[in-house]
């Protein structure tokens, strides 16, 4: 029920806001955001090898901590291939999508996919504290701090693709710093004798090698829509992002 509440304040937020910022961006705008939206989110979702969901399998917290350790450094190489990716494809988005606007911001793609991935990482752990009001509560305000940061710099007259991307990494890096701050019982000092993090990779195999493949494809399936979209019309396909976002709301 806590995680349920949480999810319902977020998604209301989310709604309510786009209400307003869709007066304030224009579909263009929403269009280069949605594709750089769905880049990162194909990268976050391969970003810990998905690793991080077995941080609930260990029967021993340290092992936990230890899974948490090699996902976190799985998320800093992803997010930083992604920024490199970013910087070698450029002439590539441009050629695809016509817009260097989109082409020169997508190199704070590697931000987005690093506080997202491990703040979903951080999660895996509170969940397998039990401990679901943090989580609930993280939830409320990553949607309030990117819908409001958002909202923010529309009204401020930022009404651009950077306004977009910034008032998200506002409210991604809020949620980030939040449970880092929250998760000392996650970073305390692993004991020798703990398996290490190759023992325990290949202990979980599956996930990287069965799992991950699978998560890719189905990532790609649905955020290749809008990647599709946005090569024939940016404007088009910011409204149709827009519409799948309100629809996802119940």
């Amino acid at each position: 029920m806590v995680l349920l509440t949480g999810t319902a304040v977020a998604q209301i937020v989310v709604m309510g806001v786009a209400v307003i910022t869709a007066r304030l961006f224009t579909p263009e705008a929403f269009g280069q955001f949605a594709v750089y939206g769905s880049l990162t989110a194909i990268a976050i979702t391969i970003a810990s090898m998905r690793l991080d969901m077995t941080i609930m399998l260990p029967e021993d917290d340290d092992e936990a901590r230890r899974i948490a350790r090699v996902a976190t450094l799985s998320n800093l190489l992803v997010a930083g291939l992604f920024t490199v990716a970013a910087f070698a494809l450029r002439d590539l988005v441009i050629a695809q999508y016509d817009d260097p606007v989109l082409a020169s911001w997508l190199l704070l793609g590697g931000l987005t996919v690093f506080f997202v991935a491990q703040a979903t990482m951080m999660q895996f752990w509170y969940n397998r504290q039990t401990d679901y009001r943090t989580i609930s509560l993280n939830r409320v305000q990553q949607a309030i701090g990117s819908a409001g940061g958002q909202l923010g710099f529309g009204l401020l007259g930022l009404r651009t693709l950077p306004g977009l991307i910034f008032g998200t990494l506002i409210g991604q890096a809020y949620a980030f710093v939040n449970l880092r701050l929250r998760a000392r019982s996650l970073y305390q000092p692993i004991p020798e004798g703990t398996a290490s993090g190759l023992e325990l990779v290949k202990r979980y195999k599956k996930m990287p090698l069965l799992n991950m493949p699978t998560a890719l494809v189905d990532s790609v399936r649905i955020n290749g829509i809008t990647l599709l979209i946005g090569t024939v019309a940016l404007g088009a396909v910011g409204q149709f992002n827009l519409a799948w976002r309100i629809l996802q709301v119940p």
